[in-house]
């Protein structure tokens, strides 16, 4: 199911904020879905196999976006021990339409094209996406306009339009919140299939937000959601968001009103996502023995003994040859310095009192301290 309103909205705020062009290069995306989706419906004449594939206990990786979810995803998936996306599979990811479109296209000229940087979505080095890299299975979602990356990676960002139908996923009507995560599964049936591999590791920050519509999609399912202090996620999840605006449409181009109101947009759903998660796991709606809470600065300290309880809690078995990786990564990180630049929440129009006052929580529940500088 496509949701064509969402698309009216998109080219609604392409036109408002752009012009003509834009808008019409945005309409261009209900072309590509419908194609994509009528490709998804042939792959069950075309490889009907892949739909006897069983998901079997798939590894969700959660948390504020920038709290290491991408540094213990690419971690974990390094040795390709796992059914993952790259970025290509989640380009296309009907098995038919690999077979059809990828030997005479590459889908990343489409993703790349109009971006003032050609040569990387994101030019700054802060988060690095190329055809073969491993991405996170959030970018499956784009697929049913149903996932907060449909706002950043859109001119949606500019809508007048609220958001919170995509935000807010758990509190969506039972049919739209089953569509979604039913589709989620037969991906993942598609991706086993194709790589051969029988244990799903998915990286989905954005779905912290849909964390009990997964459970109940996939009750033997484990989940993972790392916390770092909104102090280092909060300016770095922006300053990302800022990068990719500059790239793809040039912040000149962009009414300042309608970017500051983006910004704010922004840090009140981040802040709605550390208080979800909050909420259910201090109410006991996530039980241990399926979700697991770990620090980012654990990751810093000591990134083996990090790894192996994360591992053993999600009941993977993994090869000597990742465990020398993982002891390669521990040495290498203790001379890492930040490649990317990160600008001051400041600058988005954000003080630290508020961050402090929105989010209490946070650094009362795991003791970050409360005068960090970001």
């Amino acid at each position: 199911m496509i949701n064509f309103r969402l698309h009216v909205t998109m080219i609604k705020a392409a036109y408002k904020t752009f012009g003509l062009r834009i808008a019409l290069g945005t309409s261009v995306k209900l072309g590509v879905d419908l194609a994509m989706h009528a490709f998804l419906a042939m792959d069950y004449v075309v490889f009907p196999g892949f739909n006897k594939v069983k998901v079997h206990k798939p590894v969700f990786i959660l948390g504020h976006p920038r709290s290491g979810t991408t540094f213990f995803h690419r971690l974990l998936t390094q040795t390709d021990e796992f059914a993952t996306f790259k970025f290509v599979d989640i380009l296309l990811p009907s098995l038919t339409a690999r077979a059809v479109i990828r030997p005479f296209f590459n889908p990343m000229r489409f993703v790349k094209w109009g971006l003032e940087d050609p040569t990387a979505v994101f030019p700054d080095g802060s988060h690095v996406t190329d055809e073969e890299s491993v991405e996170e299975e959030e970018l499956l979602f784009l697929w049913r306009n149903d996932t907060q990356m449909n706002i950043f990676l859109t001119p949606l960002a500019f809508s007048d339009a609220d958001w919170s139908e995509i935000v807010f996923n758990d509190a969506q009507g039972e049919r739209r919140r089953k569509a979604s995560t039913r589709f989620l599964r037969q991906c993942f049936k598609r991706q086993i299939y194709a790589t051969g591999r029988t244990r799903i590791v998915a990286k989905m920050p954005y779905s912290t937000m849909r964390i009990k519509a997964l459970m109940d999609e996939f009750p033997d399912g484990r989940f993972i959601y790392l916390v770092r202090s909104p102090f280092r996620t909060m300016p770095s999840h922006l300053s990302l968001h800022r990068t990719f605006f500059s790239n793809r449409w040039g912040l000149d181009n962009i009414p300042e009103d309608r970017l500051m109101r983006y910004y704010q947009r922004r840090y009140r759903h981040n802040v709605d996502l550390y208080r979800y998660f909050h909420e259910l796991w201090a109410g006991g709606q996530l039980p241990a023995d399926r979700v697991k809470v770990i620090l980012y600065d654990q990751f810093l300290s000591d990134l083996e003994r990090a790894f192996d309880e994360l591992v053993t809690f999600a009941e993977l078995e993994v090869s000597d040859g990742l465990r020398q990786r993982i002891r390669e990564q521990a040495e290498r990180q203790k001379s890492y310095t930040r490649k990317h630049r990160i600008i001051s929440l400041e600058a988005f129009g954000i003080s630290r009192e508020q961050v402090l006052e929105d989010l209490d929580f946070v650094f009362e529940e795991y003791g970050f301290p409360r005068d960090e500088q970001d």
